[in-house]
């Protein structure tokens, strides 16, 4: 018996089993539709069912066994080519998962979802600007789409365009104001755009559309430790681990702000949690290291910064880190390597062309200095983060060359909550008050 040829009573199950799994009781529709499937066993709908919540409770070799059959029985149904390509790509069987929604474009070149669906699994293959394409022909199918607006800004941030995935967010935001999900996102953006107060506006949104959002949390807290509201950074931080106690990251997050309260057993505390989670994550090794620097713990750190060389050869940051603690000990040589290494990976690496001058100095190798020079003097009037104050000092430099580089390291290091420390009123004593500035402080 097919679908169409149900009888009453197993129409009412049917849309029984339809609204449990809509409830959520997607066991309970389960045991319906196999029933049903059992009384009616060429019924396509019914595999279709089965198969998709299948997937959703994480039974995903049923479920493809199930989608399959249904795909058996009527071959052009695209919104199971799509499920079976999820099926594929949790399965990590990339590939297959891309043909199955080739095929479904193919069926029905109109179908949002399939072309969503293939710009996620390209994102996830590496090859965004493909992504991109897909995105945005999604959005060109179905201009109301959040889902669209919300994956092309993804993949636009990943690709450093801000502005333009700032607009996409705020599409999404506009288009589907109750979505968390794009709140979070619009807050992501402008954080990396450096706008943390319209980022906190952002996720707080977030968060009270979705009071238990572990992520909203948890970005508002890295963004309140950005600004140095430090006890307010913890305690959302805290949210996040209570809401999702097995997520490595939110304990580097927290491990972090202990290390900014100067908590330092604390925070070696979360990052070793961390790492116990998830062994292979750099960014607690990076940070357990450059708070053992700080401890002049020298060796110990060494040994955090080679464990992220040996996760990721090409980190930057773990050379950078590596030499900062050679350099702490007096071993020059090994400072400068490092630095080198640093700079041959990515040679616009921050700071590196003075960190890298400073260690020339100190060991009187004058080879390359004036070519160091140079770079650093053109990297500041391009308004690049080519060096930091201080060493600036000592070179061939002109006082308006100065001030921007003190300007661009203090809004890079210390941005700026925008609340005012004045209002206007006039400074009043019998005594007048003076303040010295000097480059020695």
């Amino acid at each position: 018996m097919s679908h169409n040829n149900l009888t009453k009573k197993h129409e009412e199950l049917l849309q029984k089993a339809k609204a449990l799994s809509r409830s959520g009781k997607l066991l309970e529709a389960t045991e319906i539709y196999q029933d049903l499937l059992i009384a009616n066993p060429l019924s396509y709908v019914l595999m279709t069912a089965i198969g998709a919540i299948a997937l959703k409770i994480g039974h995903v070799e049923y479920g493809l066994k199930m989608l399959g059959n249904s795909l058996e029985l009527v071959p052009d149904q695209v919104d199971v080519l799509c499920n079976i390509g999820i099926a594929l790509a949790k399965k990590n069987r990339l590939d297959e998962a891309l043909a199955c929604y080739d095929r479904a474009i193919a069926l029905n070149p109109g179908f949002a979802q399939a072309h969503l669906n293939r710009g996620n699994l390209l994102r996830t293959l590496g090859r965004p600007v493909d992504a991109l394409s897909c995105y945005e022909r999604v959005i060109a199918l179905d201009p109301n789409f959040v889902g669209g607006y919300v994956s092309c800004g993804n993949v636009l941030r990943e690709l450093g365009r801000l502005d333009a995935a700032l607009a996409s967010y705020e599409q999404a935001v506009v288009l589907k104001p109750k979505l968390a999900i794009s709140h979070l996102s619009l807050g992501n953006v402008l954080r990396d755009l450096k706008r943390f107060d319209a980022a906190l506006a952002s996720y707080k949104n977030a968060i009270s559309l979705e009071p238990e959002y572990a992520e909203a949390h948890h970005n508002l807290g890295i963004v309140l430790q950005e600004l140095k509201r430090l006890d307010e950074a913890l305690e959302h931080c805290e949210c996040s681990i209570a809401l999702r106690p097995g997520w490595a990251e939110a304990y580097v997050n927290r491990g972090k702000i202990f290390y900014d309260l100067r908590r330092f057993q604390d925070a070696i505390n979360d990052f070793m949690r961390a790492i116990d989670i998830s062994p292979e994550l750099m960014e607690a090794h990076l940070n357990m290291g450059i708070m053992l620097h700080e401890l002049k713990l020298y060796d110990q750190a060494l040994v955090c910064f080679d464990k992220v060389v040996n996760i990721n050869p090409l980190l930057v940051d773990a050379y950078i880190n590596r030499a900062s603690v050679f350099r702490s000990m007096k071993l020059y040589k090994e400072a400068l390597d490092n630095f080198e290494k640093a700079s041959e990976i990515n040679p616009n690496a921050l700071y590196i062309l003075s960190d890298w001058l400073h260690v020339k100095m100190l060991i009187c190798d004058w080879s390359g200095i004036d070519s160091c020079y140079q770079r650093i003097i053109m990297g500041i009037d391009r308004g690049e983060k080519a060096s930091h104050p201080f060493p600036l000092l000592a070179m061939n430099s002109t006082p308006n060359q100065q001030l921007r580089c003190a300007h661009r390291f203090i809004q890079d290091k210390f941005p700026s909550d925008r609340d005012s420390h004045w209002y206007g009123g006039r400074y009043e004593h019998k005594r007048i008050r003076l303040g010295y500035f000097s480059s020695d402080f």
